[in-house]
């Protein structure tokens, strides 16, 4: 069970994209599914991002890729734009 609620961490999102400040992987990805243990809510992230090529595609050209765990505020950023907020 996560240690915070949905509003917490959604707030928090807010306060990384608005700051930016590079987050990790997991913790983006607890945002997004805070109902989820941390290694399915990576693993669902992973897939999102891997079903919206137009994603994939700014993210490769931001040096990200599957192994990354710290991701920075444009990463953050994109992902942002793309899926919408968590």
């Amino acid at each position: 069970m996560p240690i915070w609620d949905k509003t917490s961490r959604t707030a928090f999102f807010r306060g990384w994209v608005r700051e930016g400040v590079a987050i990790s992987f997991t913790e983006l990805a607890l945002c997004y599914n805070p109902h989820m243990s941390a290694k399915s809510a990576r693993r669902v992230l992973h897939s999102w991002i891997r079903l919206n090529r137009q994603l994939c595609e700014e993210l490769t050209a931001l040096q990200w890729s599957a192994t990354v765990r710290m991701l920075t505020p444009r990463q953050v950023a994109a992902i942002y734009r793309y899926l919408g907020e968590p």
